[in-house]
């Protein structure tokens, strides 16, 4: 996914900006206060600006050095390259910020390096006045590496080309062969430069280029604003081929590529000021988290209300139904036990019958039916069977028989006893229970 970013880029005289709805700010003749309260005037009504802010610086404000290295390897390139840095440039480490990016990696087992350094307090003084402003800028890109990235990416005829560009107090030239860059330099002008003096700077940087073994076959000269007619007139009586004018190419154009694949990429941001975004970034996050955790726990909260609030509808619709329907329940309930009631009466009829019947059935002799008497005790089920028989033998073979009955399950004598005010001796009375279910 690409990444959109704006750019700002800060000259000796001027302060300019990607977004064309910002003007820029002439800061020659500002304090350093004032250019602050400038940039917080033009932030506090222009609020477009995104967290990935790229601040671009000239050519004239670093030191390049091209080394051409024996080795492929990125570790072994990046160890060189520090040692090569230590060399070169007699300052403490930390007074100094480096960056370099390979511009090329050969058959040969050479790599072809550029070499990008520039004085610690020299980029903290830029990104000092954005700092107060309340921007930190994502990486700081040179002029040189933007306007290579949008050169190649017109995707010119290979060829040697010297692409000159006319800047804010200062030319700068970029050497391309066969899409590679091979050199740089940036010149300090005064004011906008007579044309005979930018015709000889450019005729003597093109005779140090040839001495060294580079070639220059064609010129494209850039600018944005300016009048290059003349300018190109005067490179033509140096150059026997024809100096092509390109004004679309611009720095602020190349400082934040649409895309990463194929381009140079260089940065200078301090190392403080790296770890100060990497805080924001956490903070920005842990933000983030925080409103989105807040925003699930109110969406389950409301969840929940909304379940609770369905289940109360819900519960007090049934009530409401219930006491409708209560009188016909009522109604429907009575009609039921006066039902059961009936079919309970008719059932112990038939069963009193079915159980008379078998009694007499089954009764032997000996026992006298007509003093029999039959009681439904409280348990369903159960009877309890009094009677007289002419002994206790008949008794007993009487409850004998009622286990045999289809209708009852179970009978035990209770007890048997004589009696004593009976016509017949040898006459008792008993008591049989009896299980029916």
């Amino acid at each position: 996914m690409e990444k959109v970013a704006n750019s700002v880029y800060i000259t000796d005289n001027f302060i300019r900006f990607g977004l064309e709805a910002l003007p820029e700010i002439d800061i020659r003749f500002l304090s350093k206060e004032e250019v602050v309260e400038k940039l917080k005037a033009l932030f506090k009504n222009n609020r477009s600006m995104s967290e990935h802010l790229v601040l671009g610086i000239p050519r004239t404000q670093v030191a390049v050095k091209y080394l051409t290295l024996p080795a492929l390897n990125d570790q072994e390139i990046a160890k060189m390259t520090e040692y090569e840095l230590n060399n070169l440039f007699p300052y403490k480490p930390d007074e100094l910020i480096y960056d370099y990016t390979v511009i090329n990696k050969g058959s040969d087992g050479y790599s072809r390096v550029m070499l990008v350094v520039a004085p610690k307090e020299s980029i903290l003084s830029r990104t000092r006045a954005l700092s107060l402003a309340g921007l930190t800028p994502e990486s700081i890109n040179l002029s040189t590496v933007s306007l290579f990235n949008q050169f190649t990416a017109r995707k010119r005829r290979l060829d040697d080309y010297l692409l000159i560009n006319l800047d804010d107090a200062f030319m700068e030239m970029l050497l391309i062969n066969e899409a590679k860059l091979s050199f740089s330099r940036g010149i300090s002008l005064k004011g906008h430069g007579e044309i005979k003096d930018l015709v000889r700077r450019v005729e003597e940087n093109i005779t140090i280029i040839r001495n060294k073994g580079g070639v220059v076959n064609a010129i494209i000269l850039s600018g944005q604003g300016r009048e290059l007619k003349d300018f190109a007139r005067g490179l033509e009586e140096i150059m026997p081929s024809k100096v092509e004018i390109d004004d679309s190419l611009a720095v602020l154009k190349g400082l934040a590529p649409e895309t990463d694949s194929g381009v140079l990429k260089i940065n200078l941001l301090p190392e403080e000021l790296k770890i100060h975004r990497l805080k924001n970034k956490r903070k920005s996050a842990n933000l983030l988290f925080i409103s989105l955790l807040f925003l699930i726990l109110s969406l389950c909260a409301n969840i929940v209300f909304q379940k609770m609030k369905v289940r109360q509808e819900y519960l007090s619709f049934i009530k409401a139904q219930i006491q409708e329907i209560s009188p016909q329940t009522y109604t429907l309930r009575e009609k039921k036990l006066k039902t059961q009631i009936v079919k309970n009466s008719i059932n112990s009829a038939r069963l009193t019958l079915s159980l008379l019947a078998e009694l007499y059935r089954v009764a032997p002799e000996e026992v006298s039916l007509n003093t029999l008497a039959i009681s439904q005790q409280k348990i369903p089920g159960v009877m309890t069977l009094t009677g007289q028989a002419g002994d206790s033998e008949s008794v007993l073979r009487f409850a004998n028989a009622l286990k045999e009955s289809a209708i009852i399950k179970s009978a035990d004598v209770g007890n048997i006893s004589r009696l004593k005010a009976a016509k017949e001796e040898g006459m008792v009375g008993f008591e049989i229970r009896v299980n029916l279910e």
